[in-house]
C-alpha cells in the first residue's frame, strides 16, 4: 500500500480537488484562501503521521495539497482583477453611451459619424450636408437695453 495509503482514493480525491477549488467558487479573498490552504495541508500532515504513513509520503502528500490549495488562491486573486477591470470596463463603457447621447442631442448623428472618419491633420475642412437644423439662441443681454436702443 504505497503514496499515501488509502488516503487518496478516487472519492478522496476528487473531493480534495473540489476542496482545493472551493475558495475560487466562493469568491473567497485572498488571504482567506492561502489560510484555508495552510490549514487544508496542516490537517493534511496531521492525519497522514497519525495514519502512521512514512515520513516522505507525508512530506510529499501535504506539500503537493498545499501546492494546490496556493493555486488556488492565486485564482481567487487572479478573478477579483477580473472582476475589477470588468467593472471599470462597464462604467466607462456606460460614460460613452452617455456622452455620445449627450453629443448627437448638439450635433446631428450624420456630422458625428462623418466626424469620426475624417482626418483633419491635412488641415482639409469637413463639410456634411444636415437634413434638418434647429437653431437656437440665447441672448444674454438684458431685454430692456435691447428695447431702448431699439
Amino acid at each position: 500500500d504505497a503514496g499515501c495509503g488509502g488516503m487518496l482514493t478516487g472519492a478522496a480525491f476528487v473531493g480534495g480537488v473540489f476542496w482545493n477549488i472551493a475558495p475560487r467558487i466562493a469568491r473567497l479573498p485572498f488571504s482567506y484562501a492561502v489560510s484555508l490552504a495552510t490549514l487544508t495541508a496542516c490537517l493534511l500532515f496531521g492525519l497522514l503521521l497519525a495514519a502512521g504513513e512514512p515520513p516522505e509520503v507525508v512530506v510529499f502528500c501535504g506539500l503537493l495539497q498545499f501546492a494546490s490549495g496556493l493555486g488556488s488562491a492565486s485564482f481567487c486573486q487572479y478573478g477579483k482583477a477580473l472582476r475589477q477591470k470588468y467593472a471599470a470596463m462597464r462604467g466607462t463603457r456606460f460614460a460613452i453611451q452617455q456622452n455620445h447621447g449627450l453629443l448627437n442631442t448638439l450635433i446631428p448623428r450624420n456630422v458625428v459619424d462623418r466626424l469620426k472618419l475624417h482626418d483633419a491633420s491635412n488641415g482639409v475642412m469637413l463639410g456634411t450636408e444636415i437634413p434638418q437644423c434647429t437653431v437656437m439662441f440665447c441672448s444674454l443681454e438684458p431685454q430692456d437695453d435691447l428695447r431702448d436702443a431699439a
